[in-house]
């Protein structure tokens, strides 16, 4: 990525950022301790906290998130974070029970069952959504012991066993080019020459996310305009039918497809 488009990036990050403190701050929370960073010495985690937001003397670490409309509406819990096909946001609720952990040891929260806020913005439309996730000790200890593994390899020189299925890194891992160079020359892999079909397939990656981003407000469309005809908003018509289809029955039967994934074998992190 160019640094002039990642610039433009973080700058949106922060613009987000500053809408949603000026949320809270409106909602009546007081917002404290930004930035505050934290460290586990032992395990040599470290973070850097959005916020702590105080209300009727409790205070709770606060983790602000811009989301795409495609991921916006999945979002209601730390569950459907968890269940995410993407990486990054299934690391989410580790990042806040980490933050949640290291506030308790801190002795910054006071609550019985120290809970903290994914406050969640829209990137399109801006709007807001407040998920709120309890400490779940049993969690960190598992994202505690994982840290331990990973230093202990970086301690001996060594590397973990490699993923065998690169199906379950998606698209989305920016190591595949270094952690699978060798697939090939792996066995049962077919090299194709076919220039066409491979400048298609880079152009597929390149629409990819703005093709999920128009499914998505697509289908937020069909259903806003569900029943409407004859309408302005804005400085758009809205017209529409009830169309009726008389389809034949079908008996039960099986139908076979082929299920298609590409990964690129060259996304190299910057």
């Amino acid at each position: 990525m160019p640094p002039v488009e990642r610039e433009f990036i973080f700058d949106g990050g922060r613009n987000i950022e500053n809408l949603a403190l000026q949320d809270l701050q409106e909602a009546g929370y007081k917002t404290i301790q930004q930035g505050r960073d934290f460290e586990l010495k032992e395990q040599e985690i470290t973070g850097h906290l959005d916020c702590l937001i105080s209300d009727n003397g409790q205070n709770y670490p606060c983790e602000i998130k811009g989301i795409s409309p495609f991921d916006f509406d999945k979002l209601n819990s730390a569950e459907d974070m968890l269940k995410s096909e993407k990486p990054y946001i299934r690391a989410y609720p580790a990042q806040l029970q980490l933050y949640l952990f290291m506030a308790a040891v801190n002795k910054l929260t006071s609550q019985e069952k120290p809970e903290g806020l994914f406050y969640i913005k829209n990137k399109l439309t801006f709007l807001p959504k407040e998920i709120w996730v309890e400490l779940d000790y049993e969690y960190v200890e598992e994202l505690l012991r994982k840290a331990e593994r990973i230093n202990k390899h970086i301690q001996n020189g060594t590397l973990p066993e490699r993923i065998e299925d690169i199906s379950v890194c998606l698209n989305y891992c920016p190591f595949q080019a270094i952690c699978l160079p060798d697939i090939r020359r792996a066995e049962g892999i077919e090299i194709l020459d076919d220039i066409e079909a491979e400048r298609t397939i880079k152009r597929w990656f390149e629409l990819k996310d703005a093709a999920s981003e128009y499914a998505e407000l697509d289908k937020r469309l069909k259903d806003y305009c569900q029943g409407k005809d004859k309408k302005i908003l804005g400085d758009y018509l809205i017209t529409g039918k009830k169309i009726s289809k008389n389809l034949p029955a079908q008996q039960a039967r099986t139908i076979e497809y082929w299920q298609k994934k590409i990964v690129s074998l060259t996304a190299v992190p910057e």
